[in-house]
């Protein structure tokens, strides 16, 4: 089993190493910034931190956080998403 939980967590390192970690499918865009962004949630994804995502209505926060979910560890647990009014 911990054979399997490393090799599991190698696979998820080399994936995000060559794009192919987070799904980030949802997020479309060239741009420098852009492309930043990405590696950004891709290293988020890939740590143990807390992440905070906040902005203005529509930017694409869920989207976001769902990438990040999704390239976890985690990913199998719940995503719960959170709307403050």
């Amino acid at each position: 089993a911990l054979a399997y939980a490393g090799l599991r967590d190698e696979n998820r390192r080399l994936r995000a190493l060559v794009g192919g970690g987070a799904d980030l499918g949802a997020i479309v865009g060239s741009s420098s910034s852009l492309r930043a962004f990405l590696d950004d949630l891709r290293l988020a994804a890939d740590s143990d931190a807390t992440v905070l995502l906040f902005g203005e209505s529509g930017t694409g926060k869920e989207l976001a956080a769902r990438a990040i979910h999704e390239g976890s560890p985690r990913h199998a647990g719940p995503l719960v998403v959170v709307d403050e009014v």
